[in-house]
């Protein structure tokens, strides 16, 4: 049987929490339910090893690239491929991973997105693809 934990605040009516477990076990899921204090989550969901990657993307038919993070790098390679993000990315269907990089909070990971979209992000990232 697989095993999910769901995480709910406080605040949330403690019903919404009993349908989500009731439900998932009709799934064939073992469910943990946890209730916490909205920074006691944010804190729990960082010890549970949440990683946030920065990406690149490549389009080698059109020769462009697109820098970006997130927490959920197969979801986001799935939106961009389907038109389903930004106006760029749609143009230049379809996308690869070309290079990652993961970091444990999303402040690390917005800076290093930073990094790489400045002039010398860019050369470090084209002289990957040549």
């Amino acid at each position: 049987m697989l095993s999910l934990t769901l995480f709910f605040t406080k605040n949330i009516d403690s019903a919404i929490a009993q349908w989500w477990s009731i439900r998932l076990l009709t799934e064939g899921l073992q469910v943990r339910v946890l209730l916490a204090e909205p920074k006691s989550l944010r804190s729990n969901l960082r010890l549970s090893s949440f990683m946030y990657t920065v990406y690149v993307l490549y389009s080698k038919n059109y020769s462009k690239i697109y820098i970006g993070q997130t927490a959920d790098i197969e979801r986001r390679l799935f939106e961009h491929n389907n038109g389903l993000l930004s106006y760029y990315t749609k143009r230049y269907i379809p996308w690869q991973i070309i290079y990652t990089e993961d970091y444990p909070a999303r402040n690390e990971a917005l800076k290093r997105e930073k990094q790489l979209k400045s002039q010398k992000g860019r050369e470090f990232i084209w002289n990957l693809i040549n």
